[in-house]
């Protein structure tokens, strides 16, 4: 197995009892834990950091889920810091309101983002925020496909074409600092148009129902196997999402 994604879903970021997530995280990270100040947001930590931990061992059943140690770069892209592996690792992870997305490879960068399809106004159960967003934040021609759609087609193109850009801008390295603009997508029957300013990457989209996972890896990567942790974190193969190719 060289590239791999794994998916958590219907994760429940409110709960309680954190107790054996917690023995996944070492002294630094427990430390980091401590600080966050909203619960929420520290159950999103520890069950992220357990996670990417399990996805790791696939590859490196021998190293104890305390060693694995990472740091991040200058735009905070995180990295594997130690233990120092007999070839290079890469991963990413993302996550949105009850889903964790990890990547792994062994081949190349990469970057993941996973999304909820879902409006952004919670006042509206049909808001038009997404067209302002595309309009000062996408390309013209993002933005115009988007609008040129009926109202649902639009809304989810919208939520393809943000967790796509997501991904790009996560395997760079660079995070948001590179502007949604720095890329212009399209769909073209089944296949992701990508023009951007490095040809070499590739981007791979999946959707089942309302979640769409985005993930960007070199070009030369084709073989990505999928697999999700049920609430039990026990892992299976992935059969129901939908599949669109680059």
């Amino acid at each position: 197995m060289k590239t791999a994604l794994f998916i958590a879903d219907n994760i429940d970021f409110n709960c309680q009892n954190l107790s054996d997530t917690l023995s996944y995280l070492n002294a630094e990270e427990l430390s980091r834990f401590e600080k966050i100040k909203i619960e929420k947001d520290k159950a999103i930590f520890a069950l992220s950091r357990k996670i990417l931990k399990l996805a790791l061992a696939q590859y490196y059943p021998y190293v104890d889920k305390n060693d694995w140690v990472f740091a991040q770069n200058s735009y905070g892209k995180p990295f594997i810091a130690s233990p120092q592996l007999p070839a290079p690792l890469y991963f990413n992870l993302s996550h949105s309101i009850d889903a964790i997305a990890v990547v792994i490879s062994r081949d190349s960068e990469v970057g993941v983002d996973v999304e909820r399809v879902r409006s952004l106004d919670r006042t509206q159960d049909k808001s038009t925020s997404h067209l302002n967003i595309s309009q000062s934040f996408f390309t013209e021609n993002e933005h115009r496909n988007i609008v040129n759609l009926a109202y649902d087609d639009g809304f989810l193109l919208f939520w393809k074409l943000w967790t796509l850009k997501e991904a790009y801008t996560k395997y760079r390295g660079m995070g948001l600092s590179l502007g949604l603009k720095c890329i212009d997508i399209a769909f073209s029957a089944n296949s992701i148009l990508l023009n951007a300013c490095n040809e070499d990457i590739g981007v791979h989209q999946w959707i089942n129902d309302d979640l769409i996972i985005a993930l960007s890896v070199a070009k030369s990567v084709n073989d990505i196997a999928l697999f999700r942790y049920d609430r039990q974190l026990v892992l299976q193969p992935i059969e129901d999402f939908i599949y669109i190719h680059n």
